[in-house]
């Protein structure tokens, strides 16, 4: 009784743990396009996946996208994000220019986007990282550890070589990173801690109702370790007697029974707060033919996509790609099957996704065939596509750099970013 008992304790000490460890991130996109009747320029701020602020070079202006920010910033505060905001949209729209030329291109539909911003974990560890791409793919990248720029094109090598010689500003850029954007964090969730919280772990009460389940069984254990020395000196006894007392017994069941309770509410919680994927099958023929299936609008963030041929997994020619937020503090995810069409026609294939939302798994069967289907998904791409720049959604995977630091007393600068009324032109 009291190994199991041990088992349940160190069981439910490590779900705690879980459930409620707490990741914080701040992240801003910045996205120039040109070719297409879009804004030229947006600037999309994030706090734990969700926007708080937007720029666009038709408004002009950096709006607030939540309660919170709204309630705690003042005049001051929006009209100094402008001002930055507005001298970034002609860095960028230069960019896309000297680009374009870089790559031999002269007409076309051309994306250069910034992404950049930091995360902090409840343990204290932080990570941070800045980098370029374009026409969503890598550029450019900042490496926190020796303040140099990584290029990964041929044609960045000459930004990397005109950057990693300015020592003062590779510098400024490793401290917003690593301590002025990790102090922003704490000042939003401060500011929005209702909201941003909910997305971590499981509520107080129930953490509280755990300990006390957990404080209980450790009593309990403690009971029937110390009458089980008491009695080892004597003779056996009598069946009837040989039991441990009615007591222990009755706290054990009754610490087990508030266990179980305390169980049943970490998952009705989970399950309220979880929102069902809303999923869709497309097909693109170009370059190579492939078969996307889309999840969006789920929360929490974990989800798992995977296909299968007549039944059985198929794990080659399968690009997942990476979870992103949407606008309202959800997520979506896809993942993309390069098929040939006549494997089409003789198989069967399926998408399979799997959510804590879900009472069994989603199951979409790709079509066997058939142009309609291949017309109609080429809009519903091009409007997916034209939702994610409005997103300002970075199609280019994030790579997280930095390490474990102990806390550093750090001043906290007013300006959220030191380096932000004079971004280098690529």
């Amino acid at each position: 009784m009291a190994r199991a008992v041990l088992k349940a304790l160190i069981f439910l000490t490590v779900s705690l743990h879980l459930s409620s460890a707490v990741t914080h991130s701040l992240q801003y996109i910045y996205t120039a396009v040109t070719g297409i009747n879009f804004p030229e320029y947006t600037a999309v701020g994030q706090v734990d996946g969700g926007q708080f602020v937007f720029y666009d070079s038709n408004i002009r202006k950096m709006i607030p996208k939540t309660e919170w920010i709204q309630k705690h910033e003042g005049e001051d505060y929006w009209s100094r994000e402008t001002q930055k905001s507005q001298s970034h949209q002609e860095t960028f729209k230069a960019n896309v220019d000297i680009l374009m030329q870089r790559f031999n291109q002269t007409k076309g539909v051309h994306t250069v986007q910034m992404m950049y911003g930091c995360e902090l974990d409840d343990d204290g560890t932080i990570r941070g990282y800045s980098q370029y791409g374009y026409d969503g793919e890598d550029f450019l990248s900042f490496d926190l550890k020796t303040k140099t720029w990584t290029a990964a094109k041929p044609q960045a090598v000459i930004t990397k070589y005109k950057w990693d010689p300015d020592a003062g500003w590779n510098n400024n850029w490793k401290n917003y990173l690593e301590n002025i954007c990790i102090e922003w964090i704490k000042k939003y969730v401060t500011y929005g801690r209702e909201t941003l919280e909910r997305k971590g772990g499981a509520p107080i009460g129930v953490i509280v109702g755990v300990v006390t389940a957990l404080v209980a069984l450790v009593a309990v254990v403690a009971g029937i370790v110390v009458w089980k020395k008491k009695n080892s000196g004597f003779k056996p006894v009598p069946a009837k007697a040989g039991g441990a007392p009615i007591g222990v017994i009755v706290g054990v069941v009754a610490a087990l029974v508030a266990l179980v309770a305390v169980v049943a509410g970490i998952v009705v919680w989970k399950k309220k707060n979880s929102v069902r994927p809303e999923a869709s099958l497309f097909q693109k023929h170009s370059p190579s033919p492939e078969v996307v299936c889309h999840a969006t609008g789920f929360f929490p963030k974990a989800v798992v996509i995977s296909w299968q041929k007549d039944g059985e997994e198929v794990h080659e020619d399968v690009d997942l790609r990476e979870t992103l937020p949407n606008q309202d503090g959800s997520f979506q995810k896809r993942s993309i099957l390069r098929v040939p069409a006549e494997e089409l026609q003789k198989h069967t294939y399926i998408c399979v996704i799997q959510h804590s939302s879900l009472e069994k798994e989603l199951v979409l069967e790709v079509p066997k065939g058939g142009a309609p289907f291949g017309v109609i998904v080429g809009v519903v791409a091009a409007l997916v596509a034209l939702v994610a720049v409005v997103a300002g959604i970075v199609v280019w995977k994030k790579k997280n750099s930095g390490e474990r630091r102990k806390e550093a007393d750090v001043k906290f600068s007013e300006n959220r970013f030191t380096l932000s009324n004079s971004l280098k032109g690529i």
